[in-house]
């Protein structure tokens, strides 16, 4: 046997090899020799953030405007997948030069946006709102109410801050006001301990900075408020226009998506009382995806009928690679893996499975026109492509003996699906895999050239939980034991496996982490989100809850059009034409953007939202009258969640809407409203991020067989919106 074959059943010592080879590389390639087949790696541009230098170590890091700052940055680099380059600067007339000069690309610095400020940058939408504060010894503050008593105190600001812009305007009608300039190198923390020192009669500071620094502070206090809701946000270069819309999506993902992670490990009893089930899964055409906004998927289907059945919400987590499926499960952000995941002893050491709900046949897969491969021993000088985590390992690792000299392995990405791979076997980028029997019908049903050439095993797939979960596993077995070869079971086989239309449904257009498209409206959404500061996601989520992106629908209620407006509403909007599809979103996106600006800034980014697409559905006087009933319930008017929704849900009884002034809502219809779009908004953001992935071999909408007809099965027209 040749050293590949022997590398092979020594897995262990192979590893670090394999480490260092690129991915293109089959096994005899891996050297320390440079392999002329070697991609270059692509080379990603940084997200250079400026950002303030540390704060004094001692401070609350977590609500510390420097810590923010640092947050924000973190999570955009994430979330636009470039590397983060923080740069540290001291004062503000140094960032701005560095960013006009283009040795930055975005400003992190909770920066006031000023309009001497906007002449010189451009800012993003804002994500957080402050008072700016008289900041003085606490002896002193109860002798101010206002600027009229300022008299002659010298309020100590550095001349480029925001507060040195607040002062200079209230000079115009308070001339008494006194301005005392410090050097630009000195932060507000040291301004602020210039007063407590006596040595700074008083300086301005914002209410977020305050109450990150004030319980340091017990001998100062704020005066009275200066100036109210100013908006905080990051600074960009005037021409950065693209990166500034990508920026303003990502505030309102965070808003939005930014508390939903939760790690826990609990058993079905706790889950049943959470009322919660977390699948962890892949996007693939058997397990689950995303279509015209509609979650479908073989897996996906057997698992939302598990969950309807104990009144559990389903939530969808997809793994980023299938390496880290299992490492999720354990770390407990997911209940269970359902993602056509092999039974094998080495997965079983880890996790438990249940009882198998489909048995397939592991083959080796060619072209169809490859006459050349019908056994084991054809292998000779053949590249079987295949992922480190598959099964389909195991199994080439466990019959290493058997296998002849010359055959080579080729290691696939964690993150590409065996779909993809049968794709690149198709049109010549890979020479030869390993793929399931019913993915390989799927496929060849599909249209694609392939064969299955050679047998390697019967396995059968199985739903993976934690080995400390043993109630979820058994309440799982019983379900499988009950609908194996029932009516549901073999209609949702029958459905993903045998049905041509759907399996090219599966493949279209219209399939969101193939093609990155959402709707047939996503250009016009892009272009409107933009000009009023929305994630167009987040538009398109409210257009498919409003019309299923049916631009003739018209309501009971006599709400028209895709974006749903109502004829008053439509006139006040400018909008002639409600079924015009351009028309409409844009009086859409006009109308949310209005309904957002109708409350307090200084709310959170996410509360604001939700109570938008409360007004949107029910009237911003409906929300205002549960707002109001959620303060006389003792409930907090500010929060949506558990308080305001719960005041709506209230304004169906009479003893509450009587009293309302806007009368009886339909506040369950309404609740279940802005509840669907935010997570039908959080699984767009994840199949179609801002900054995607590159196509994988053979996924384009170009790569289909001939045309796929539009198509819309009957039990789309459910809505299915609440897993």
């Amino acid at each position: 046997m040749p050293d590949t074959l022997a590398w092979l059943r020594g897995r262990a010592a192979l590893l670090p090899r394999l480490a260092a080879c690129t991915l293109a590389l089959g096994w005899t390639a891996c050297s320390t020799e440079t392999d002329e087949r070697a991609p270059e790696p692509e080379e990603v541009d940084p997200l250079r953030v400026i950002v303030r230098p540390d704060p004094i170590a001692f401070l609350p890091r977590d609500a510390f405007p420097v810590a923010l700052d640092r947050q924000i940055a973190e999570g955009l680099s994430e979330y636009l997948r470039r590397p983060l380059v923080l740069l540290p600067v001291e004062t503000y007339p140094e960032m701005v030069d560095m960013l006009l000069a283009g040795e930055a690309d975005i400003i992190a610095s909770s920066l006031t946006a000023t309009e001497p400020r906007k002449e010189q940058v451009q800012f993003s939408m804002p994500y957080l709102h402050v008072d700016e504060l008289l900041i003085m010894p606490d002896s002193l503050a109860g002798s101010f109410r206002s600027v009229v008593d300022l008299d002659s105190t010298v309020v100590h600001v550095r001349p480029s801050s925001s507060y040195h812009h607040t002062l200079l305007e209230l000079q115009k009608t308070y001339s008494h006001v006194a301005i005392g300039d410090v050097p630009e190198d000195m932060d507000s923390e040291a301004v602020v301990e210039e007063v407590a020192a006596g040595r700074y009669p008083a300086t301005l500071l914002d209410s977020h900075y305050w109450n990150a620094i004030a319980r340091f502070h017990e001998h100062l206090a704020p005066a009275f408020t200066v100036a109210e809701n100013r908006p905080i946000a990051l600074a960009l270069h005037p021409d950065a226009d693209e990166l500034r819309t990508s920026v303003n999506e990502y505030l309102i993902f965070r808003a939005l998506t930014g508390e939903r992670e939760h790690l826990y490990t609990d058993d079905f009893p706790s889950l049943k009382k959470k009322k919660r089930l977390r699948m962890l899964t892949r996007n693939n055409v058997t397990t689950y995806f995303l279509h015209r906004g509609t979650q479908l998927g073989y897996e996906y289907e057997l698992i939302k009928k598990f969950a309807d059945e104990h009144d559990m919400l389903l939530e969808i987590v997809v793994a980023p690679t299938h390496a880290d499926l299992i490492p999720w499960l354990e770390q407990g952000k997911g209940d269970l893996i359902a993602a056509a995941m092999t039974i094998t002893p080495e997965r079983s050491r880890r996790v438990n499975f249940t009882r198998p709900y489909l048995d397939v046949e592991e083959m080796i897969v060619t072209r169809a026109a490859d006459s050349t491969l019908h056994s084991i021993g054809d292998l000779a000088g053949r590249r079987i492509a295949v992922r480190e985590s598959s099964a389909f390992w195991e199994t080439l690792t466990s019959m290493a003996d058997s296998l002849p000299a010359g055959v080579e392995f080729e290691i696939v990405p964690e993150d590409i699906e065996t779909e993809r791979i049968l794709a690149g076997v198709e049109d010549g980028t890979y020479d030869v895999t390993v793929a399931d029997s019913h993915l390989l019908d799927i496929e060849i049903t599909y249209g694609r050239k392939l064969r299955g050439a050679v047998r390697l095993k019967s396995s059968s797939l199985g739903w993976a939980v934690r080995s400390n979960n043993p109630a979820l596993q058994a309440a799982l077995d019983g379900y499988l034991r009950r609908e194996h070869r029932g009516l549901f079971a073999n209609m949702m086989f029958r459905r993903y496996f045998v049905d041509r239309k759907f399996v090219e449904k599966a493949h279209g257009d219209f399939r969101s982490d193939v093609s990155g498209i959402i709707s047939p409206f996503d250009d016009l959404a892009r272009m409107h989100a933009e000009q009023f500061e929305l994630d167009w996601r987040l538009l398109v989520s409210v257009m498919y809850q409003e019309s299923r992106f049916d631009p003739k629908k018209r309501s009971w209620a006599g709400a028209r059009g895709l974006m749903q407006i109502m004829p008053a509403t439509a006139r006040e909007l400018g909008v002639a034409d409600p079924h015009h599809p351009e028309q409409s979103i844009e009086g859409g996106a006009r109308y949310l953007r209005r309904l957002l600006e109708r409350f307090d800034p200084k709310l959170p980014l996410a509360t604001r939202i939700r109570f938008a697409l409360a007004s949107y559905n029910a009237g911003i006087g409906h929300v205002q009258d549960a707002r109001r009933l959620a303060r006389r319930k003792g409930w907090n008017p500010d929060v949506w969640t558990g308080n305001v929704e719960r005041a709506l849900l209230l304004l169906q009884k009479p003893a509450y809407y009587e009293k309302a002034r806007f009368g009886y809502c339909r506040g369950s219809e309404t609740v279940k409203y802005v509840r669907s779009v935010e997570r039908r908004y959080q699984r767009f953001v994840h199949h179609v991020p801002e900054i995607g992935p590159a196509p994988s071999p053979g996924t384009g909408p170009e790569d289909r067989p001939g045309e796929i007809p539009e198509l819309v099965p009957s039990h789309e027209a459910r809505d299915r919106t609440e897993g």
